[in-house]
């Protein structure tokens, strides 16, 4: 599986996970977890959500990483989640966090809530096959600041 990560680090450690609650998991001391995603267009939309374009560095990178198919595991029917898993946070996580906390599999793809029918993945670097992992680094990734024009 072919994954990206628009981020201002290179490396797959996961630290984020530790500083701030996330979609598929709540903040906690070791808690590491890599989000990304299956096109480098979703990986724009998940920051923007986020982010205002303005205060985006332009120092970002776009990160290619090769994962093992058989280091993923999907949830491909969104019925095995919880109904109201688009909208609230807390349902999503309890999710991520058993299967952080599980280490069954390195990675477990999931659908974005922004675009459902794309895939984002999380990845877990406490697992020996995601450590080993190297990203591979595209090319400076700056936004276009047409991004930031509001239409009316």
């Amino acid at each position: 599986m072919i994954l990206y990560r628009i981020s201002n680090h290179s490396d797959l450690s996961g630290l984020g996970g530790e500083l701030a609650d996330g979609r598929w998991h709540t903040r906690e001391k070791g808690r590491r977890i890599v989000y990304t995603s299956d096109h480098p267009a979703l990986c724009i939309l998940e920051i923007l959500v986020h982010v205002k374009i303005e205060d985006l560095p332009d120092d970002y990178q776009l990160l290619r990483i090769e994962v093992p198919d058989e280091h993923i595991v999907p949830v491909e029917d969104k019925s095995t989640l919880p109904d109201d898993w688009a909208v609230r946070m807390d349902s999503t996580q309890l999710t991520g966090n058993h299967w952080l906390t599980s280490e069954l599999t390195g990675g477990m793809s999931v659908p974005s809530v922004l675009a459902p029918i794309a895939r984002n993945c999380l990845l877990n670097p406490k697992m020996a096959a995601i450590a080993a992992l190297k990203a591979e680094i595209v090319g400076r990734f700056p936004f276009d600041q047409r991004l930031a024009k509001r239409h009316v």
